[in-house]
């Protein structure tokens, strides 16, 4: 629906509760539904000029200004030149064609308590308004506020996804030209395996906040083999996969590739000749648990195993799913060890 076409459908309803609403209060004294509306038909130009000053002058100047001695002053005045014009247009053109047995006195005392009647009618609606005016306002400044955090979060998310493993594509074409160079089969079975990663890093899980846990193991299968093959005989991966309906697992995207990748950038290096990087993963109960470990080097800290990967995956999951997640890292003896745990329900 259009934004103005809602609002001035809020505006007309609320006239229209008004209207009725004092008709039906005015008909207790007049037993004339027809004649108490009339009445209250009179009253609407002087009740709407009042609403209106309130509601674009003086709340977004005055109120939301935090002047409020001003705001009531003025609101104050408004509402009794309003309703001193109100009660005299009553007293010489209304009342004598609808309600000419009514005698409205002339004294100062008693104009003053007419004039005081008429600014208590003008002012229900203008205190109703006011409360409507400050919450749409409110709901709209709240709905402004979450749109644009959401937006923030979508492009931050989108910076995340995009820093995720461009030196794994410059070190993978390394690869497969050395391969090439030497004429070894591996080398078409590897660029489709290359086509795989990058058709779903770069299309399938862009603008997406949730893969399926298959998506994401098919993911660190293409990217095992990429690796082995550069590495060839210095590292040997087991793995344990217990998910049978892992296509039915809803997952953010690149959930598992930052911890499998972090173990083959640091477990795999010089001073360490061969390395043994086992991965674990279980579905039972709703909790996802994915553990993996890795060989390192001795003298080596958790503060070099943990590089900017992890800080995105945990930046990533706290955007998400916080409070829905336990990432965990620890040293023990030669072996570095990850444990994420992600709830499914």
């Amino acid at each position: 629906m259009d934004p103005r076409f809602k609002n001035l459908l809020i505006h007309l309803t609320f006239w229209v509760i008004i209207i009725l609403a004092y008709a039906i209060s005015e008909f207790g004294y007049t037993n004339n539904f027809r004649l108490a509306l009339l009445y209250e038909l009179a009253y609407l130009p002087s009740r709407v000029l009042a609403v209106y000053i309130n509601w674009f002058i003086l709340i977004p100047r005055l109120l939301y200004k935090n002047k409020l001695l001003f705001y009531v002053l003025f609101l104050g005045l408004s509402l009794f030149i309003v309703g001193t014009i109100q009660r005299y247009f009553l007293l010489l053109y209304v009342n004598p064609v609808l309600f000419p047995e009514w005698e409205d006195g002339t004294s100062t005392e008693r104009m003053l308590f007419r004039i005081f009647q008429s600014i208590v009618v003008i002012a229900s609606p203008v205190a109703f308004s006011t409360g409507i005016k400050i919450f749409m306002d409110w709901y709209r400044q709240r709905s402004r506020e979450k749109k644009l955090e959401r937006e923030k979060i979508a492009t931050e998310l989108k910076y995340l996804k995009s820093q995720i493993n461009p030196h794994f594509l410059f070190n993978t074409l390394n690869n497969l030209y050395g391969l090439s160079t030497e004429g070894s089969k591996k080398v078409p079975g590897l660029i489709l395996k290359l086509s795989d990663f990058l058709s779903y890093s770069l299309y399938e899980a862009q603008g997406v906040n949730h893969s399926n846990l298959k998506k994401e193991l098919d993911l660190v299968d293409d990217y095992i083999e990429l690796e082995t093959a550069r590495f060839d005989h210095r590292v040997n991966v087991k793995r344990e996969i217990d998910c049978p309906d892992s296509e039915e697992v809803s997952v953010p995207p690149f959930l598992l590739i930052p911890l499998v990748e972090n173990s083959f950038k640091h477990g795999v290096r010089e001073e360490v000749r061969s390395t043994e990087i086992e991965i674990y993963l279980e579905c039972k109960d709703q909790l996802l648990i994915f553990r993996i470990s890795n060989t390192i080097a001795e003298g080596f800290t958790r503060e070099e195993q943990g590089g900017i990967g992890l800080q995105n995956l945990r930046r990533r999951l706290d955007l998400l799913i916080p409070e829905k997640y336990e990432l965990k890292t620890s040293i023990i003896e030669n072996r570095y060890y990850a444990e994420l745990k992600l709830q499914l329900s």
